[in-house]
């Protein structure tokens, strides 16, 4: 499907009849995001597999992998939280 199109979603009437509904911005982002994460998950593990005794690296590629992924984490929490500056502008610390 095009990018930018919304997906029809079913739903049902008091009838049982099938209706068509767009797909709204947030069902498309829950949709979307779970596999999106879990797929970056297991690519992780993967990657951490990398640091199994079957395998040879030294310290310095470690860190540029390392780096990397907290380079690729910062860019991601950027973006996240650009959207949602101005929503928390007051200092409280997280519940335990």
């Amino acid at each position: 499907m095009p990018r930018g199109k919304l997906k029809p979603a079913v739903a049902t009437d008091e009838t049982g009849v099938v209706l068509e509904m767009p797909e709204t911005p947030r069902d498309k982002f829950l949709r979307l995001a779970q596999p999106r994460v879990d797929a970056v998950l297991k690519k992780l593990k993967h990657i951490g597999n990398l640091s199994g005794k079957t395998y040879e690296f030294d310290a310095a590629e470690a860190k540029q992998i390392i780096e990397a992924l907290e380079s690729g984490v910062a860019q991601v929490s950027a973006q996240f939280n650009a959207r949602l500056k101005g929503s928390r502008s007051v200092f409280t610390f997280k519940k335990r």
